[in-house]
């Protein structure tokens, strides 16, 4: 951990700027020192990884004065800011006053609990993915709890009211069909016919 202090004006700010623009914090061509080109701040990271073996990753960003679209470098290779961004997380935590502070995310502090405790969450993953699967598969037969409980209060509404309805023959629409006609018949026959002359 580094702590950065000093009285107002000393240069922590800026330092803290200068971090976060070699780590892909939006840029303006404003942060530009009057007279100069381009603002260039690179940062020299040396990274323990987990089998204790130590490795050096070097970022770069260059940000143009005036409206220019900034560049950036990982080890020497030019790559786009977003990919400055994405490595971020894994290099440097900025702790501060307005900043984002990742120890306030539960899931952070699950993660160091873990570790410190030296629990294996293996399992745990695959049960996770396992739930995650099972759910899926559930939403896609038929939605969730209360979708079902809706769908199951209008079908026994509408049981309800074909019950009600009394209805007993299954061709009782063809036959109301056949005796609507019959009667239209039987209503023209009825009719007295105009005579002729």
């Amino acid at each position: 951990m580094t702590a950065l202090t000093g009285e107002t004006g000393a240069g922590k700010t800026l330092l803290v700027e200068a971090l976060g623009l070699v780590l892909g914090a939006r840029a303006s061509g404003d942060i530009v020192r009057a007279g100069a080109r381009e603002a260039l701040v690179e940062a020299r990271f040396h990274i323990l990884d987990e089998g204790g073996t130590e490795r050096e990753t070097v970022l770069a960003r260059s940000v143009p004065a005036g409206n220019g679209r900034s560049r950036a470098w990982v080890d020497g290779r030019m790559v786009p800011v977003t990919a400055l961004a994405e490595l971020a997380p894994t290099l440097v935590d900025i702790h501060g006053q307005h900043d984002h502070q990742s120890l306030l995310s539960s899931s952070a502090q699950r993660r160091a609990l873990d570790e410190f405790a030296g629990i294996d969450t293996n399992r745990l993953r695959a049960a996770v993915g396992r739930l995650r699967s099972l759910t899926e598969e559930l939403d896609a037969l038929g939605g969730d709890e209360g979708e079902r409980a809706r769908q199951l209060d209008i079908l026994a509404f509408q049981i309800e009211e074909l019950t009600a309805a009394g209805l007993e023959d299954l061709d009782e629409e063809q036959a109301l069909a056949t005796e609507e006609e019959r009667l239209s018949i039987s209503v023209r026959i009825s009719k007295p016919q105009p005579e002729h002359s």
